[in-house]
């Protein structure tokens, strides 16, 4: 991508404004920048963030009220790290907070994140299992397995999902390796779906195409799994799960915010959790 200058990108901005303030009073109340309009404006803010920080916060803020969530993330992200400004995770929270609030899901992932960790704000498992859902419902993935877990292992949250399987579903037909471990499990023991050993062979072949799973539970649980259907599939069975694996497409990365400026610079170059 070419570098615009600073004057350039001023002129840009002026002159959407302008057009925009030209509009019949009804059109005004509308968003004032179309999504390309949106996106194009806060990459090439971003692109300017190792030199002038500071400028570049002041053109987020200014475009964090009119767009749909990504420049407050981006703001987020900058906030909670020390590579460009000061560390401030308060203001990074309070960023994360009006992103999600515009519907944005990294946004609200982030949001939930802060929420169950409680490190600063207070500890809320429920606070976050709602924020995770919300985006777990635009097909974030992290926030579908977060989600899951809340509900497997956390005393404190109240509401009935019905279960954790339909979150790991989620996350697994995105490519996320660890929930398609968990729907091998899940299918071989009928754990909140009916027993398919054959779907279960499936999930474990497209998860064992890559790395091991993290947790040890489950890595444990996956192990245990897998000697059974070995045993207990016919070759039949096997071929079968493996024409199932063989036609599945991950739809991971194929959401609408994951083009938000270069999915925001991939995360001001993959340094946070989130």
């Amino acid at each position: 991508m070419y570098k615009i200058s600073r004057e350039a990108f001023i002129t840009v901005v002026m002159f959407v404004a302008l057009l925009f303030a030209a509009m019949p009073g009804s059109a005004q109340t509308e968003t004032a920048l179309s999504k390309p309009a949106q996106l194009e404006l806060l990459e090439l803010a971003l692109f300017d963030l190792d030199e002038k920080p500071e400028a570049v916060i002041e053109e987020l803020i200014e475009l964090g009220d009119r767009d749909e969530g990504a420049a407050f993330y981006a703001l987020g992200l900058i906030y909670s790290r020390e590579d460009f400004v000061t560390k401030n995770e308060k203001e990074a929270f309070a960023c994360f907070i009006k992103s999600a609030e515009k519907g944005y899901a990294p946004g609200q992932h982030a949001t939930g994140y802060y929420f169950f960790q409680g490190d600063f704000c207070k500890r809320d498992v429920n606070m976050a299992a709602e924020w995770f859902e919300k985006a777990a419902l635009q097909k974030h993935a992290g926030s579908a397995v977060m989600l899951a877990h809340i509900i497997d292992t956390q005393k404190e949250y109240s509401k009935d999902q019905g279960g954790s399987f339909k979150w790991y579903e989620v996350a697994a037909q995105q490519g996320l390796l660890d929930a398609q471990y968990s729907l091998a499990v899940a299918y071989a023991l009928g754990k909140g779906v009916k027993e398919d050993r054959v779907e279960a062979y499936k999930w474990y072949l497209l998860a064992s195409k890559a790395d091991e799973p993290q947790d040890e539970d489950l890595k444990a649980n996956v192990e245990r799994v897998v000697k059974i259907l070995e045993v207990t599939l016919t070759a039949e069975q096997k071929r079968d799960a493996q024409g199932r694996a063989d036609k599945f497409v991950a739809s991971r990365n194929n959401e609408e915010y994951t083009t938000s400026a270069l999915a925001i610079r991939d995360a001001l170059q993959y340094g946070l959790p989130f």
